[in-house]
């Protein structure tokens, strides 16, 4: 049955960059293991006083923060997809694995933060899959530039407190050569470095393979000197990485990652000699300094990068506005009566009498909690019933359709409809195509509903009264 739909216009608007206020700190969005469950977004306040931000919503992941919701000054709030004692959720939907751009807006629809990062560089490489997260460099900086981010101290970050507590064992070891991963069988390696001043005892530090079930190699008993080497052969750490894949390098109580690197299928080496910047050297050097050529016969002499004619700043960049047209907590009529009404029934409106009843949404019969609980009970009711139908009509100016530049329909819907324009259909959920009927059952049965989006075309919709059919 329908549980909820909601309608919102989106329109085009160029807007100010975004308001630092209450900003991305640090995000778990791939935790170690198969689950995706530990997920967690951690915001900070940058203010000095108390900051309200009930209604605040996240675009890139479904959660609304609820009334009375306040931040104190330079406090931290997590939200999370499993959410444990002090924080708040669930949300529904996951962060992509590969990096997303999140969102934060208020309940004006205005952009306070954004943030759209990635798993490759320039964006750091161990909070994907190694159990450390992405955290904040300083959190009274800006969210957008990926040299503000790094990975946290230890596994697990630190959700709902500052980043960086403490500073890992054995923190000056770092990858040093990693040869290409299609390089000829057993002859794969990695090679460590002491960047330090002193001597560091490497004893049980682990390089893993990210991978969900995670394959790993724990170094024996032993020390690098100050600027010392140390070689692994693809018969010591028993496996491979496969290109693209990460290697991470943890501390010996494997609860921080000292280093993380991208394995790709070309010869990869940290260069001391160019600000510490990973580069292609010329040849392997298992066991010494890594060699690069580069020719300085050639080089850059000048560059006009501004000239008058261009703007001395990029334009600001446009941004989507919303405007809610339908919400979940409105009236809408329905037939839950196990009538065969005809194919063209969404053609015309059905005022409320005989079979036709009407609620305020969401309307259905669920004994599972849904993300938007129920308001009305539909009656009657029988479990044999295949369709049932709703209708209710939204008003649009001229100017909003002259502005109007899609339609973003939110559902959640146990177990399939069919959604109409004036008439028109405009949408299907876990439908048939073809002809439907009275009788036409969704293609798969769906457990509990969930929240679902959609972006459709304006096409259909007109000015003055406008009725949704489903």
């Amino acid at each position: 049955m329908l549980a909820a739909a909601c309608f919102a216009l989106s329109s085009f608007h160029a807007t100010a960059s975004p308001d630092s206020v209450v900003v991305f700190n640090e995000i778990q969005y791939n935790p170690a293991g198969t689950s995706e469950n530990g997920e967690w977004i951690e915001l900070f306040n940058q203010m000095g006083i108390r900051v309200d931000i009930s209604g605040w919503r996240f675009d890139g992941i479904a959660y609304t923060f609820p009334p009375n919701t306040i931040v104190q000054p330079g406090a931290f709030i997590v939200v999370a997809k499993t959410p444990g004692a002090g924080q708040f959720g669930p949300f529904t939907g996951s962060i992509a694995n590969s990096g997303e751009q999140l969102r934060l807006i208020n309940q004006s629809d205005r952009m306070m933060d954004e943030i759209d990062f990635g798993d490759n560089d320039p964006w750091p490489a161990a909070p994907d899959n190694s159990g450390v997260t992405l955290a904040k460099r300083l959190p009274y900086t800006s969210s957008g530039p990926a040299e503000q981010w790094t990975h946290s101290a230890q596994v697990g970050g630190t959700p709902g407190a500052e980043n960086f507590p403490t500073v890992p064992d054995a923190a000056g070891i770092r990858f040093h050569e990693i040869s290409a991963s299609n390089v000829a069988a057993g002859t794969f390696f990695v090679e460590l470095v002491n960047t330090s001043t002193t001597s560091i005892n490497y004893s049980g530090m682990v390089i893993s393979r990210g991978t969900d079930v995670p394959v790993q190699y724990t170094l024996p008993s032993g020390s690098l000197a100050p600027g010392g080497l140390l070689l692994v052969t693809e018969g010591m750490l028993g496996f491979r990485p496969s290109n693209d894949e990460k290697l991470f390098l943890y501390n010996a109580a494997k609860s921080a990652v000292i280093d993380s690197r991208q394995a790709t299928n070309r010869l990869r080496g940290l260069s001391p000699a160019h600000g510490a910047e990973w580069m292609y050297p010329s040849s392997p050097t298992p066991g010494s300094a890594n060699g690069f050529a580069i020719s300085n016969a050639v080089v850059i002499s000048e560059i006009l990068y501004d000239p008058p004619s261009l703007p001395p700043a990029p334009a600001i960049p446009a941004v989507y506005q919303t405007q809610t047209l339908s919400n979940y907590n409105q009236v809408w009529r329905y037939n839950s009566a196990d009538e065969n009404l005809p194919a063209n029934w969404s053609t015309v409106a059905h005022p409320v009498a005989g079979n036709w009843r009407s609620g305020t949404g969401p309307i259905g019969v669920e004994s599972a909690t849904l993300p938007v609980p129920l308001s009305t009970i539909a009656t009657p009711f029988s479990a044999s019933t295949v369709t049932h139908y709703f209708e209710r009509e939204f008003s649009l100016s001229q100017t909003e359709l002259d502005s109007a530049d899609s339609l973003e329909l939110t559902h959640q819907i146990d177990d399939g409809a069919v959604f109409y324009l004036n008439g028109v259909e405009i949408h299907r959920f876990n439908m048939p195509a073809g002809a439907v009927g009275p009788e036409t059952r969704a293609t798969a049965p769906v457990n509990n509903a969930t929240l679902v989006s959609a972006t459709l075309p304006t096409t259909g919709l007109i000015a003055g009264s406008n009725r949704i059919s489903v």
